[in-house]
């Protein structure tokens, strides 16, 4: 692709709209391979080679800041992938008449982004109101609106509406049972399936869900591409809860593995790989090697979405046990003290790691 692109820059005999859409295509193709990097310092030639030949605004143009803002947001650039997806937004409702499906995607698109970052309220109007577009615009059985499904069942888990959660992918994946869809939609669909199963602690029905979606997705883009890192990150958390925990390190190893072949992969598959090795290692006894783990992801994650309440305070609860068993007392306190802090506004963090950080808070044990 980069010599496909060096060519384009360098033959004047090719349109600059010929050009454009070179550029654009390479920065598509970059991200959704999770090379994000790339993704994104290609993603900016072609908005600098659109501006600076003053060329119209075309529909290829929504599809170059969504592959900016994914490839920003996967980076934890929060500001820049936001301002990209709203960016889409502005241009869609300027080129199509409303309503139109390229903005019920982007509408959708930023709502699903929100979510990921913990900022419900924000999110809730975008998600509802992508959803309906999409039903509307083109029908229920289709991919768009099956994505849509998914982020509408994230928001109500983070709303703490499971039973509607779980019956929106249970929707979804039903129309993906009946089309015998093999697809990412699909995919997606029932790797939150599985995720709030998870949660839920019914760790066998969401492994089922996460099984299907890593095979699913291997058939998609192959066994070893990072698009299945994510899968398999929230297959590490269904391993570690159900106490597999060498299990859990690798599947989690793996998921890495596979985002550094990438180029470092998404913040949030990646925070979750490495919490889940964390959480094991800290089962097994390995204290040095899970507080090492979370000394590096929490501030990247804390970066990216401060708003998320919940997974900060479990990784800074990993980091306040491994503390205390390194016997460094004093900063075990600390760091207890600071995830209290964080919750007291919100409560939104599991009650028994709220009791347990209360214990360390109250500990008089010397370093």
């Amino acid at each position: 692709m980069r010599q496909v692109r060096e060519q384009a820059l360098g033959n004047p005999t090719l349109g600059a709209r010929t050009v454009l859409s070179v550029l654009i295509a390479e920065s598509n193709q970059l991200s959704q391979f999770h090379r994000f990097r790339e993704a994104l310092e290609r993603g900016d030639v072609a908005i600098n080679y659109w501006k600076a030949h003053e060329l119209p605004a075309t529909s290829d143009l929504l599809w170059l800041y969504a592959s900016i803002g994914n490839a920003a947001s996967s980076l934890g650039d929060a500001a820049r992938g936001e301002a990209a997806y709203r960016e889409a937004i502005a241009l869609s409702e300027s080129i199509h008449a409303r309503p139109h499906a390229d903005t019920a995607w982007f509408i959708g698109l930023l709502g699903s982004y929100l979510v990921s970052l913990g900022r419900v309220e924000d999110a809730e109007p975008y998600v509802l109101s992508g959803l309906s577009m999409r039903r509307e615009l083109l029908g229920e059985s289709h991919r768009s609106t099956l994505f849509a499904l998914a982020a509408a069942s994230r928001l109500r888990a983070l709303q703490k509406r499971p039973d509607e959660a779980i019956a929106l992918l249970d929707e979804g994946i039903a129309t993906c049972d009946r089309a015998r869809m093999q697809d990412e939609a699909c995919v997606r669909l029932l790797q939150t399936r599985g995720r709030l199963r998870t949660g839920r602690r019914e760790f066998a029905a969401a492994e089922a869900d996460l099984a299907a979606a890593i095979a699913m997705q291997g058939l998609l883009s192959g066994e070893d591409s990072p698009m299945i890192a994510s899968q398999l990150a929230y297959m590490a958390e269904v391993q570690q809860g159900s106490g597999r925990y060498a299990e859990a390190i690798a599947t989690a190893t793996r998921a890495l593995s596979l985002m550094d072949k990438a180029g470092g992969g998404h913040w949030g598959d990646r925070a979750a790989a490495q919490l889940q090795r964390a959480l094991a290692n800290l089962a097994l006894g390995n204290a040095r090697a899970a507080l090492d783990e979370m000394a590096e992801a929490e501030p990247v994650f804390t970066k990216a979405a401060p708003e998320n309440v919940r997974t900060r305070v479990s990784m800074l609860d990993v980091m306040a046990r491994a503390m205390l068993l390194l016997g460094h007392g004093t900063d075990a306190r600390l760091t207890a003290g600071r995830a209290l802090a964080i919750d007291d506004a919100q409560a939104k963090s599991d009650p028994a790691i709220i009791s347990r950080l209360r214990q360390i808070a109250a500990t008089r044990r010397d370093d």
